[in-house]
Protein backbone atom coordinates (compact mmCIF):
# COMPACT_ATOMS: atom_id res chain seq x y z
CA UNK A 1 0.00 0.00 0.00
CA UNK A 2 1.16 3.52 -0.68
CA UNK A 3 2.93 4.59 2.50
CA UNK A 4 1.42 8.09 2.28
CA UNK A 5 -2.18 6.80 2.34
CA UNK A 6 -3.50 7.33 5.86
CA UNK A 7 -6.98 7.96 7.22
CA UNK A 8 -5.68 10.90 9.21
CA UNK A 9 -5.04 12.90 6.04
CA UNK A 10 -8.09 11.62 4.14
CA UNK A 11 -10.60 14.28 3.13
CA UNK A 12 -14.04 12.56 2.98
CA UNK A 13 -15.43 15.35 0.80
CA UNK A 14 -12.79 15.02 -1.88
CA UNK A 15 -13.70 12.53 -4.59
CA UNK A 16 -10.99 9.98 -5.08
CA UNK A 17 -10.42 6.54 -6.49
CA UNK A 18 -7.68 4.30 -5.19
CA UNK A 19 -6.11 1.04 -6.30
CA UNK A 20 -8.31 -1.76 -4.98
CA UNK A 21 -5.48 -3.39 -3.04
CA UNK A 22 -4.79 -0.11 -1.23
CA UNK A 23 -8.38 0.05 0.00
CA UNK A 24 -8.30 -3.61 1.03
CA UNK A 25 -5.09 -3.06 3.02
CA UNK A 26 -6.44 0.06 4.68
CA UNK A 27 -9.73 -1.67 5.53
CA UNK A 28 -7.92 -4.66 7.10
CA UNK A 29 -5.69 -2.39 9.16
CA UNK A 30 -8.54 -0.18 10.38
CA UNK A 31 -10.92 -3.04 11.30
CA UNK A 32 -8.12 -5.33 12.50
CA UNK A 33 -9.19 -8.17 10.21
CA UNK A 34 -7.40 -10.27 7.63
CA UNK A 35 -7.18 -9.30 3.97
CA UNK A 36 -9.65 -11.94 2.80
CA UNK A 37 -12.40 -10.55 5.05
CA UNK A 38 -11.54 -7.03 3.94
CA UNK A 39 -11.87 -8.01 0.28
CA UNK A 40 -15.22 -9.75 0.88
CA UNK A 41 -16.57 -6.75 2.80
CA UNK A 42 -15.47 -4.25 0.17
CA UNK A 43 -17.01 -6.33 -2.61
CA UNK A 44 -20.28 -6.43 -0.65
CA UNK A 45 -20.21 -2.66 -0.15
CA UNK A 46 -19.52 -1.97 -3.82
CA UNK A 47 -22.32 -4.34 -4.86
CA UNK A 48 -24.57 -2.05 -2.82
CA UNK A 49 -23.40 1.05 -4.68
CA UNK A 50 -20.92 2.35 -2.09
CA UNK A 51 -17.96 3.99 -3.80
CA UNK A 52 -14.35 4.32 -2.62
CA UNK A 53 -14.99 7.72 -1.07
CA UNK A 54 -17.90 6.46 1.02
CA UNK A 55 -15.97 3.37 2.15
CA UNK A 56 -13.02 5.48 3.30
CA UNK A 57 -15.33 7.98 4.99
CA UNK A 58 -16.86 5.22 7.10
CA UNK A 59 -13.46 3.73 7.92
CA UNK A 60 -12.30 7.16 9.07
CA UNK A 61 -15.34 7.49 11.34
CA UNK A 62 -14.86 4.03 12.84
CA UNK A 63 -11.14 4.60 13.44
CA UNK A 64 -11.85 7.80 15.38
CA UNK A 65 -14.84 6.60 17.43
CA UNK A 66 -14.74 2.81 17.86
CA UNK A 67 -13.16 2.75 21.33
CA UNK A 68 -15.56 5.35 22.69
CA UNK A 69 -18.64 3.55 21.38
CA UNK A 70 -17.47 0.10 22.52
CA UNK A 71 -16.94 1.48 26.03
CA UNK A 72 -20.55 2.72 25.95
CA UNK A 73 -21.77 -0.68 24.72
CA UNK A 74 -19.98 -2.43 27.60
CA UNK A 75 -21.23 0.08 30.18
CA UNK A 76 -24.91 0.02 29.15
CA UNK A 77 -24.99 -3.57 27.83
CA UNK A 78 -26.84 -2.46 24.73
CA UNK A 79 -25.80 -1.48 21.20
CA UNK A 80 -24.96 2.03 20.11
CA UNK A 81 -27.16 2.88 17.13
CA UNK A 82 -26.37 5.91 14.99
CA UNK A 83 -28.27 7.40 12.08
CA UNK A 84 -27.06 10.15 9.81
CA UNK A 85 -29.20 12.60 11.82
CA UNK A 86 -27.35 11.79 15.05
CA UNK A 87 -24.94 14.54 16.10
CA UNK A 88 -22.35 11.90 17.01
CA UNK A 89 -22.49 10.57 13.45
CA UNK A 90 -20.79 13.62 11.94
CA UNK A 91 -18.55 12.27 9.20
CA UNK A 92 -21.01 9.56 8.17
CA UNK A 93 -22.77 11.47 5.44
CA UNK A 94 -22.14 8.61 3.02
CA UNK A 95 -23.89 6.18 5.36
CA UNK A 96 -26.86 4.56 3.68
CA UNK A 97 -29.09 4.22 6.74
CA UNK A 98 -27.41 3.69 10.08
CA UNK A 99 -24.57 1.99 11.87
CA UNK A 100 -24.91 -0.29 14.90
CA UNK A 101 -21.99 -0.95 17.22
CA UNK A 102 -22.31 -4.07 19.38
CA UNK A 103 -20.00 -6.33 21.35
CA UNK A 104 -20.18 -8.79 18.44
CA UNK A 105 -19.38 -6.47 15.58
CA UNK A 106 -19.95 -3.20 13.77
CA UNK A 107 -22.93 -3.42 11.45
CA UNK A 108 -23.56 -1.11 8.52
CA UNK A 109 -27.32 -1.25 7.93
CA UNK A 110 -28.42 -0.45 4.41
CA UNK A 111 -31.38 1.75 3.60
CA UNK A 112 -33.28 -0.63 1.32
CA UNK A 113 -36.06 -2.41 3.19
CA UNK A 114 -36.62 -5.99 2.13
CA UNK A 115 -39.91 -7.86 2.24
CA UNK A 116 -39.77 -9.96 5.41
CA UNK A 117 -40.89 -13.10 3.60
CA UNK A 118 -37.85 -12.85 1.34
CA UNK A 119 -35.19 -12.82 4.05
CA UNK A 120 -36.45 -13.90 7.43
CA UNK A 121 -39.86 -15.44 6.93
CA UNK A 122 -43.22 -13.89 7.57
CA UNK A 123 -43.93 -11.84 10.65
CA UNK A 124 -46.05 -8.95 11.80
CA UNK A 125 -44.47 -5.62 12.73
CA UNK A 126 -41.10 -6.61 11.28
CA UNK A 127 -38.79 -4.30 9.38
CA UNK A 128 -36.06 -6.19 7.54
CA UNK A 129 -32.98 -4.72 5.93
CA UNK A 130 -29.64 -6.04 4.77
CA UNK A 131 -26.67 -5.33 7.00
CA UNK A 132 -22.95 -5.96 6.78
CA UNK A 133 -20.80 -6.95 9.73
CA UNK A 134 -17.76 -4.84 8.92
CA UNK A 135 -15.47 -7.02 11.04
CA UNK A 136 -16.40 -10.35 9.46
CA UNK A 137 -17.60 -9.37 5.98
CA UNK A 138 -20.82 -11.33 6.60
CA UNK A 139 -24.05 -10.07 5.06
CA UNK A 140 -26.92 -10.56 7.50
CA UNK A 141 -30.65 -9.95 7.60
CA UNK A 142 -31.23 -7.24 10.18
CA UNK A 143 -34.71 -7.53 11.69
CA UNK A 144 -36.39 -4.95 13.88
CA UNK A 145 -39.66 -5.96 15.54
CA UNK A 146 -42.02 -3.96 17.73
CA UNK A 147 -43.11 -5.95 20.79
CA UNK A 148 -46.58 -5.46 22.27
CA UNK A 149 -46.41 -6.16 26.02
CA UNK A 150 -50.19 -6.38 26.42
CA UNK A 151 -50.29 -9.29 23.98
CA UNK A 152 -48.25 -12.50 23.75
CA UNK A 153 -45.53 -10.93 21.59
CA UNK A 154 -42.82 -10.72 24.24
CA UNK A 155 -43.52 -14.22 25.53
CA UNK A 156 -43.33 -15.58 21.97
CA UNK A 157 -40.09 -13.72 21.29
CA UNK A 158 -38.49 -15.02 24.49
CA UNK A 159 -39.59 -18.55 23.62
CA UNK A 160 -38.06 -18.20 20.16
CA UNK A 161 -34.79 -16.94 21.66
CA UNK A 162 -34.68 -19.99 23.95
CA UNK A 163 -35.30 -22.31 21.00
CA UNK A 164 -32.61 -20.58 18.93
CA UNK A 165 -30.11 -20.85 21.77
CA UNK A 166 -30.77 -24.59 22.07
CA UNK A 167 -30.42 -25.17 18.32
CA UNK A 168 -27.10 -23.36 18.00
CA UNK A 169 -25.54 -23.55 14.55
CA UNK A 170 -26.58 -26.01 11.83
CA UNK A 171 -26.18 -25.51 8.09
CA UNK A 172 -29.80 -26.47 7.43
CA UNK A 173 -31.30 -24.26 10.13
CA UNK A 174 -31.47 -20.47 9.89
CA UNK A 175 -31.24 -19.33 13.49
CA UNK A 176 -30.50 -15.92 14.92
CA UNK A 177 -26.78 -15.31 15.07
CA UNK A 178 -25.30 -16.09 18.52
CA UNK A 179 -25.78 -13.29 21.06
CA UNK A 180 -27.26 -10.98 18.40
CA UNK A 181 -30.78 -10.79 19.82
CA UNK A 182 -31.59 -7.80 21.98
CA UNK A 183 -34.84 -6.56 23.51
CA UNK A 184 -34.76 -2.94 24.62
CA UNK A 185 -37.13 -0.09 25.34
CA UNK A 186 -37.58 2.37 22.50
CA UNK A 187 -38.25 5.88 23.82
CA UNK A 188 -39.21 7.02 20.33
CA UNK A 189 -41.99 4.43 20.00
CA UNK A 190 -42.70 4.11 23.73
CA UNK A 191 -42.57 0.33 23.59
CA UNK A 192 -40.14 -2.56 23.67
CA UNK A 193 -38.31 -3.37 20.49
CA UNK A 194 -36.46 -6.51 19.46
CA UNK A 195 -33.43 -6.45 17.18
CA UNK A 196 -32.22 -9.70 15.63
CA UNK A 197 -29.59 -10.72 13.12
CA UNK A 198 -29.92 -13.75 10.89
CA UNK A 199 -27.84 -15.20 8.05
CA UNK A 200 -28.60 -13.75 4.65
CA UNK A 201 -29.82 -16.22 2.03
CA UNK A 202 -29.43 -14.95 -1.53
CA UNK A 203 -31.97 -17.40 -2.98
CA UNK A 204 -34.95 -16.06 -1.04
CA UNK A 205 -37.59 -18.51 0.14
CA UNK A 206 -38.97 -21.72 -1.28
CA UNK A 207 -42.33 -19.96 -1.65
CA UNK A 208 -40.79 -17.39 -4.00
CA UNK A 209 -38.98 -20.07 -6.01
CA UNK A 210 -42.22 -22.07 -6.38
CA UNK A 211 -44.06 -18.99 -7.64
CA UNK A 212 -41.37 -18.39 -10.26
CA UNK A 213 -41.34 -22.09 -11.21
CA UNK A 214 -37.55 -22.07 -11.57
CA UNK A 215 -36.57 -25.19 -9.62
CA UNK A 216 -35.02 -28.13 -11.45
CA UNK A 217 -35.62 -31.74 -10.30
CA UNK A 218 -32.15 -31.77 -8.77
CA UNK A 219 -32.81 -28.44 -7.01
CA UNK A 220 -35.90 -29.98 -5.43
CA UNK A 221 -34.00 -33.01 -4.18
CA UNK A 222 -31.32 -30.84 -2.63
CA UNK A 223 -34.00 -28.71 -0.95
CA UNK A 224 -35.83 -31.78 0.36
CA UNK A 225 -32.56 -33.20 1.72
CA UNK A 226 -31.80 -29.93 3.55
CA UNK A 227 -35.30 -29.70 5.04
CA UNK A 228 -35.13 -33.29 6.27
CA UNK A 229 -31.75 -32.74 7.92
CA UNK A 230 -32.93 -29.55 9.61
CA UNK A 231 -36.09 -31.10 11.08
CA UNK A 232 -34.33 -34.31 12.11
CA UNK A 233 -31.85 -32.18 14.06
CA UNK A 234 -34.71 -30.29 15.74
CA UNK A 235 -36.39 -33.54 16.74
CA UNK A 236 -33.11 -34.86 18.15
CA UNK A 237 -33.17 -31.82 20.44
CA UNK A 238 -36.77 -32.64 21.43
CA UNK A 239 -38.09 -29.57 19.60
CA UNK A 240 -41.30 -29.58 17.55
CA UNK A 241 -41.09 -27.04 14.72
CA UNK A 242 -44.87 -26.50 14.29
CA UNK A 243 -44.51 -24.12 11.34
CA UNK A 244 -43.27 -26.00 8.26
CA UNK A 245 -44.27 -24.12 5.11
CA UNK A 246 -42.50 -22.81 1.96
CA UNK A 247 -42.27 -19.28 3.38
CA UNK A 248 -40.04 -20.63 6.17
CA UNK A 249 -37.51 -22.37 3.93
CA UNK A 250 -34.51 -20.27 2.86
CA UNK A 251 -32.42 -21.05 -0.20
CA UNK A 252 -28.79 -20.34 -0.93
CA UNK A 253 -27.65 -20.08 -4.54
CA UNK A 254 -24.40 -20.11 -6.43
CA UNK A 255 -25.25 -18.32 -9.66
CA UNK A 256 -28.48 -20.09 -10.70
CA UNK A 257 -27.87 -23.34 -8.84
CA UNK A 258 -29.39 -24.11 -5.42
CA UNK A 259 -26.62 -25.21 -3.06
CA UNK A 260 -28.36 -25.24 0.33
CA UNK A 261 -31.75 -25.06 2.03
CA UNK A 262 -32.42 -24.11 5.64
CA UNK A 263 -35.55 -24.16 7.80
CA UNK A 264 -36.40 -21.04 9.82
CA UNK A 265 -38.85 -19.18 12.05
CA UNK A 266 -39.23 -20.85 15.43
CA UNK A 267 -41.73 -18.48 17.02
CA UNK A 268 -44.30 -21.29 17.24
CA UNK A 269 -41.82 -24.04 18.12
CA UNK A 270 -41.84 -25.79 21.47
CA UNK A 271 -39.99 -28.43 23.43
CA UNK A 272 -41.66 -31.81 23.52
CA UNK A 273 -42.03 -31.61 27.33
CA UNK A 274 -43.22 -27.98 27.48
CA UNK A 275 -46.92 -28.43 28.27
CA UNK A 276 -47.38 -24.68 28.73
CA UNK A 277 -46.56 -24.10 25.04
CA UNK A 278 -48.21 -27.32 23.85
CA UNK A 279 -51.60 -26.48 25.34
CA UNK A 280 -52.17 -24.23 22.33
CA UNK A 281 -52.68 -25.84 18.93
CA UNK A 282 -50.98 -23.49 16.48
CA UNK A 283 -49.55 -23.49 12.97
CA UNK A 284 -50.29 -22.27 9.47
CA UNK A 285 -53.81 -23.35 8.45
CA UNK A 286 -53.01 -25.36 5.31
CA UNK A 287 -50.17 -27.27 6.97
CA UNK A 288 -51.74 -28.18 10.32
CA UNK A 289 -52.30 -31.84 11.15
CA UNK A 290 -55.81 -33.32 11.65
CA UNK A 291 -55.24 -33.91 15.38
CA UNK A 292 -54.62 -30.19 15.93
CA UNK A 293 -57.88 -29.23 14.24
CA UNK A 294 -59.66 -31.91 16.23
CA UNK A 295 -58.29 -30.50 19.49
CA UNK A 296 -59.49 -27.02 18.55
CA UNK A 297 -62.95 -27.66 17.15
CA UNK A 298 -64.09 -30.53 19.36
CA UNK A 299 -63.31 -28.63 22.56
CA UNK A 300 -64.36 -25.06 21.81
CA UNK A 301 -66.63 -24.76 24.84
CA UNK A 302 -64.31 -26.14 27.49
CA UNK A 303 -60.93 -24.52 27.87
CA UNK A 304 -59.43 -27.15 30.17
CA UNK A 305 -60.50 -29.98 27.88
CA UNK A 306 -59.00 -28.06 24.94
CA UNK A 307 -55.70 -27.65 26.78
CA UNK A 308 -55.54 -31.36 27.56
CA UNK A 309 -56.41 -32.38 24.00
CA UNK A 310 -53.91 -29.91 22.57
CA UNK A 311 -51.09 -31.19 24.77
CA UNK A 312 -51.79 -34.72 23.58
CA UNK A 313 -51.99 -33.61 19.93
CA UNK A 314 -48.68 -31.72 19.91
CA UNK A 315 -46.13 -34.39 19.11
CA UNK A 316 -43.40 -34.57 16.48
CA UNK A 317 -45.98 -36.29 14.24
CA UNK A 318 -47.50 -32.89 13.42
CA UNK A 319 -44.22 -31.95 11.70
CA UNK A 320 -44.49 -35.14 9.61
CA UNK A 321 -47.93 -34.09 8.37
CA UNK A 322 -46.83 -30.51 7.62
CA UNK A 323 -43.81 -31.86 5.77
CA UNK A 324 -46.11 -34.01 3.66
CA UNK A 325 -48.17 -30.97 2.62
CA UNK A 326 -45.00 -28.98 1.91
CA UNK A 327 -43.46 -31.71 -0.28
CA UNK A 328 -46.77 -32.46 -2.03
CA UNK A 329 -46.98 -28.79 -2.98
CA UNK A 330 -43.36 -28.78 -4.14
CA UNK A 331 -43.76 -31.80 -6.44
CA UNK A 332 -47.39 -31.58 -7.53
CA UNK A 333 -47.59 -27.81 -7.91
CA UNK A 334 -50.66 -27.59 -5.68
CA UNK A 335 -51.77 -28.30 -2.14
CA UNK A 336 -53.97 -31.29 -1.19
CA UNK A 337 -57.64 -30.61 -1.75
CA UNK A 338 -58.55 -30.57 1.96
CA UNK A 339 -56.64 -27.29 2.40
CA UNK A 340 -59.24 -25.28 0.51
CA UNK A 341 -61.35 -22.88 2.55
CA UNK A 342 -61.40 -21.39 6.03
CA UNK A 343 -59.85 -23.13 9.05
CA UNK A 344 -63.31 -24.36 10.02
CA UNK A 345 -63.80 -25.81 6.54
CA UNK A 346 -60.35 -27.45 6.64
CA UNK A 347 -61.21 -28.98 10.01
CA UNK A 348 -64.42 -30.40 8.54
CA UNK A 349 -62.56 -31.75 5.51
CA UNK A 350 -59.96 -33.48 7.69
CA UNK A 351 -62.58 -34.92 10.04
CA UNK A 352 -63.97 -36.85 7.06
CA UNK A 353 -60.55 -37.61 5.51
CA UNK A 354 -59.09 -41.05 4.98
CA UNK A 355 -56.37 -41.91 2.49
CA UNK A 356 -58.71 -44.29 0.68
CA UNK A 357 -61.49 -41.75 0.16
CA UNK A 358 -59.11 -39.20 -1.38
CA UNK A 359 -58.26 -40.44 -4.93
CA UNK A 360 -55.21 -38.19 -5.28
CA UNK A 361 -53.70 -39.50 -2.04
CA UNK A 362 -54.75 -43.11 -2.58
CA UNK A 363 -52.86 -43.40 -5.87
CA UNK A 364 -49.61 -42.39 -4.13
CA UNK A 365 -49.51 -45.74 -2.31
CA UNK A 366 -48.49 -47.88 -5.29
CA UNK A 367 -46.57 -45.25 -7.22
CA UNK A 368 -43.17 -46.06 -8.72
CA UNK A 369 -41.88 -42.77 -7.31
CA UNK A 370 -40.32 -43.22 -3.82
CA UNK A 371 -41.40 -39.70 -2.84
CA UNK A 372 -45.04 -40.50 -3.61
CA UNK A 373 -44.93 -43.56 -1.37
CA UNK A 374 -43.37 -41.53 1.44
CA UNK A 375 -46.07 -38.87 1.03
CA UNK A 376 -48.74 -41.55 1.37
CA UNK A 377 -47.26 -42.59 4.73
CA UNK A 378 -46.87 -38.98 5.92
CA UNK A 379 -50.57 -38.42 5.23
CA UNK A 380 -51.77 -41.09 7.66
CA UNK A 381 -54.52 -39.36 9.69
CA UNK A 382 -53.52 -41.37 12.77
CA UNK A 383 -50.44 -39.69 14.30
CA UNK A 384 -49.41 -42.94 16.01
CA UNK A 385 -49.10 -44.70 12.65
CA UNK A 386 -47.77 -41.73 10.68
CA UNK A 387 -44.25 -42.06 9.33
CA UNK A 388 -41.70 -40.15 11.39
CA UNK A 389 -39.55 -37.52 9.68
CA UNK A 390 -36.43 -39.61 10.33
CA UNK A 391 -37.94 -42.78 8.89
CA UNK A 392 -39.23 -40.89 5.85
CA UNK A 393 -35.69 -39.65 5.18
CA UNK A 394 -34.19 -43.12 5.60
CA UNK A 395 -36.80 -44.67 3.27
CA UNK A 396 -35.79 -42.24 0.52
CA UNK A 397 -32.08 -42.77 1.12
CA UNK A 398 -32.49 -46.57 0.89
CA UNK A 399 -33.81 -46.09 -2.64
CA UNK A 400 -30.93 -43.73 -3.53
CA UNK A 401 -33.48 -40.98 -4.06
CA UNK A 402 -31.05 -38.15 -3.48
CA UNK A 403 -28.40 -39.65 -5.75
CA UNK A 404 -30.63 -40.17 -8.78
CA UNK A 405 -30.88 -37.47 -11.43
Amino acid sequence: MNGDLKLSNFDPFQKMELPEQDIINLYAKTLDCDLTIAQIAIEALKERKMNDQAILENLDFIKKNEKTFLAEVNEKNEPVILTTKDERADGLKALTRKIEITANGIFLIFSKKVKSDVLVGEGKSKIVTESLNLKTGQITAHTSQQIQEDKTDEKDVLNELKINETIGIHKNIATMLPESAKIRFSKKRNCKKGTFLMPYFNGGTLATAEEKNTLSPQDKKLIVDGIFQGIIYLHALNIIWRDAKPQNIFLEKNQDKIINAAISDFGLSCFIDDDEQKKYSVGSDDYMAPELYKAIYENQNDQETYYKASIEANTSAIDSWSLGVLFYELYKGKKPKWTKGTPKRIAKNLAAYTRDNDPEIKKLKDSQDPMDRVLYQLFDPDPKNRLTVGDAYQNLKKENYFLSS
